[in-house]
């Protein structure tokens, strides 16, 4: 255990009480197992200031893993620390002791340390056999990574902090920021072009390919590039790619190979670069299986054992549980790259990332540009210096059990923010019946059922006009009994309008597209933030469809009104808001 001599004068003591992991206490005494360290975070010029944080490690086997982080303490002087060690249900009690005095006391020495009263307290559980205790809003491993700071470094609205569960070390604002300012951007660890439009868009920089896209003469010939500059950038990332697509393609199964490819990727990466650069990977989430979901800890074994048996040799890892781990933490932190449309066209890991807490309610919004992940503000009153910077991790045209249940399977723990505490006053109408309506449980489920089984139709239907139709057909049907039965902000109202609205697009009922994102629009004013992205899409295509009518009117408003969404959620420079901006000027004259 390490500690500090204090300044001398004024000081403030913190104690906390750390439960320790069951599979920490291996020996009989708990100190032989964990150390108290006192860690410098944030050197600076100012010599009255550093920022300092008190971290629980366990030394077991030379694992050096860190248990858990306080939150961050200004202070010249590093905090003197003294640790109690409780045998009986491993607790550790720390307790540092900040001075407010600017000159250190040489004098001063640790037995003084141990005697200073604890003023204020908090609990932590950590628990890692404990499923129900790890499911917070921030899953606690991800207070582990030893490289926030690095991160971040070249991002100037952004400072991570520590603190107590649900909140974990997280992104907040070094000073005020107001709406439509870009917070930070990150290019990612890997990145792969989706299924879909593997032959329609760039594999290294997203752009569309153009009519001489240029093959990968490796042996795989999948990877298709806009340009020599493109392939050369992505050889090294593609290089074991080519040799398991080849390996595919012989075998007749490289369709739907983007998983396997992006894990490739990853893998590759690991195998040729420094330890330091996986780190961020590594400290990861896993999300659902790493909260103690069997279930889901099965699946990813399953899949690990596939994995290396496709990747090169030189890639593979022979700890396949440990393998199953990283892809339960790629699996559980991969971003969907779409576009304005709403077509994801690749899939990305970027680990910085996850240091933006989760929130029903977000104050910014992810969108990408090319390659690169974006975070602007989009809260209309921006965010004080100070403030959380949120993104949603799940739908936010959701009601409360809704969102509960995506993030606790997609990502593994239970939502604590604002919103999921104290709902908004409007939420009620995500599930509310319809005025006279009898309430019916289990007409609900079957409504339910229905409207995923129209999704799974759309999807199948292709460009099958005929079995578009239909699906149309059946849709409209599945709306009228919704909007029967619910409140017509109902969220499986919002759902089943925003479908019909596709099918509508890919049929050509331009009329009834334009009903239908009006609808939907009075749909987003009360349940969407006011600059959300999807506000935007509804908005371009009402545009799309007026253009097709003739009503220019029509198509000027609606314009303007995406443009205005596009420019505080994607900023004024992104390629999507320039198009709209022409647009409008076209409409214009």
């Amino acid at each position: 255990m390490s500690s500090s001599s204090m300044a001398s004068g004024t000081s403030v003591s913190t104690a906390y009480q750390v439960h320790l992991p069951l599979c920490v206490l291996t020996n009989n005494n708990i100190a032989d197992d964990v150390q108290v360290d006192v860690v410098l975070d944030e050197p600076t010029s100012n010599s009255d200031h550093n920022v300092w944080t008190v971290q629980v490690v366990d030394v077991h086997n030379n694992k050096n893993t860190r248990l858990w982080t306080s939150p961050s303490i200004s202070s010249k002087v590093p905090p003197a620390v003294s640790a109690k060690f409780k045998k009986k249900k491993g607790i550790l009690e720390v307790t540092y002791t900040v001075s407010h005095e600017n000159e250190k006391n040489d004098d001063d020495d640790d037995d003084d340390d141990s005697a200073a009263a604890p003023t204020a307290g908090a609990e932590f559980e950590l628990h890692a056999e404990d499923k129900n205790k790890n499911q917070t809003q921030i899953p606690e491993n991800r207070a582990n990574m030893d490289m926030p700071h690095a991160l971040f470094r070249d991002a100037p609205y952004v400072r991570i902090e520590s603190a107590p569960p649900p909140y974990g070390r997280h992104a907040v604002a070094t000073q005020d920021v107001k709406v439509g300012t870009e917070v930070f951007s990150s290019l990612p660890y890997a990145a792969v072009i989706s299924d879909k439009y593997a032959d329609k868009l760039c594999h290294a920089c997203f752009a569309p390919l153009g009519s001489t896209p240029r093959l990968c003469a490796g042996g795989c010939a999948f990877a298709a590039y806009c340009s020599t500059e493109c392939a050369a950038n992505d050889a090294a990332d593609h290089k074991h790619e080519c040799t398991l697509l080849a390996a595919l393609k012989a075998a007749n199964q490289a369709a739907g190979s983007r998983g396997l490819r992006l894990f490739a990727r990853v893998l590759n990466k690991r195998a040729r670069e420094p330890a330091e650069a996986f780190a961020a990977v590594a400290a990861l989430d896993e999300g659902a299986s790493g909260s103690g979901d069997e279930a889901e800890r099965a699946r990813f074994l399953g899949m690990a054992g596939a994995v290396n048996k496709l990747v090169p040799p030189a890639s593979r890892m022979d700890d396949v549980a440990e393998l199953a781990r990283l892809i339960a933490k790629v699996h559980n932190n991969l971003h969907g790259v779409s576009n304005m449309r709403g077509e994801q066209v690749a899939h990305a890991l970027y680990p910085s990332a996850s240091f933006f807490n989760h929130s029903c309610w977000p104050s910014c919004v992810v969108g990408f540009s090319g390659r690169a992940l974006r975070v602007h503000c989009i809260d209309p009153n921006g965010v004080a210096a100070g403030g959380i910077l949120s993104i949603a991790y799940t739908e936010v045209y959701a009601s409360e059990p809704v969102r509960a249940q995506n993030l606790l399977e997609k990502k593994g723990f239970r939502c604590a923010c604002d919103r999921c505490k104290s709902p908004r006053d409007a939420d009620v109408s995500l599930t509310a019946w319809a005025t006279g309506a009898p309430v019916d449980e289990r007409r609900e489920a079957r409504m339910r059922e229905d409207a995923r089984n129209a999704l799974i139709h759309y999807q199948r239907a292709g460009g099958d006009v005929d079995a578009l139709e239909t699906c149309r057909a059946r849709t409209a049907s599945l709306l009228s009994r919704l909007e029967a039965t619910f409140d017509l902000h109902h969220e499986l109202c919002h759902e089943c309008r925003f479908l019909l609205m596709d099918l509508c697009r890919d049929l050509g009922r331009h009329k009834d597209v334009v009903r239908l994102t009006r609808n939907l629009a009075s749909d987003h004013d009360m349940h969407l933030p006011k600059y959300h992205p999807t506000c935007a899409l509804t908005s371009y295509r009402e545009a799309e469809s007026c253009t097709s009518l003739g009503d220019k009117g029509g198509s000027l408003k609606a314009y303007e009104g995406c443009l205005s969404v596009l420019k505080v959620c994607y900023g004024v420079d992104h390629a999507d808001v320039v198009e709209v901006q022409k647009r409008v000027v076209d409409c214009s004259e």
